[in-house]
């Protein structure tokens, strides 16, 4: 639900091509290719860039919003919270 919502802002309202993906459900082989594509990768939580190969880790962005206890991409509170996150990653 996070990397959606930071993901629709994104695509959405900034214009930037942004694609989320659920890393616990992504096999190893297409996370690499989506990293080594990726200009940036914006993760929710510190913790998963465990997922991210090592060599594609100087493109991670850490917005930090915690678990998800949302449940819903489009919840106002989340929303609000990708907003933020969104705009934050436009400027690093």
């Amino acid at each position: 639900m996070r990397s959606h919502a930071i993901a629709y802002i994104l695509k959405w309202e900034l214009h930037q091509e942004a694609i989320a993906v659920g890393r616990l459900y992504m096999t190893e082989e297409t996370m690499e290719m989506l990293s080594q594509w990726a200009d940036r990768i914006v993760i929710v939580q510190p913790h998963m860039i465990e997922s991210i190969p090592e060599e594609c880790h100087a493109k991670v962005l850490c917005t930090d919003i915690g678990e998800d206890r949302w449940g819903y991409s489009f919840n106002g509170e989340l929303l609000g919270m990708a907003k933020e996150a969104a705009a934050w990653v436009m400027q690093n």
